[in-house]
């Protein structure tokens, strides 16, 4: 937890919130790219850590 929020701090100090002003906004790009850096991170594929972020989410009630 601890990589994750210092790699999505410097994401954010390093990209734009959204890469245009229509795009659908639906995840920001610090968020992706926090994503990608994890992946590579924990050595897994994009599929893999998929699974792994919605087996980890929390179910809206």
């Amino acid at each position: 937890m601890k990589v994750a929020r210092i790699i999505y701090a410097q994401a954010q100090a390093a990209f734009p919130r959204y890469s245009h002003r229509f795009s659908p906004k639906k995840f920001t790009l610090p968020q992706l790219a926090t994503c990608v850096l994890l992946s590579f991170y924990f050595k897994m594929s994009y599929r893999d850590f998929e699974a792994l972020l919605l087996n980890s989410a929390t179910p809206w009630s």
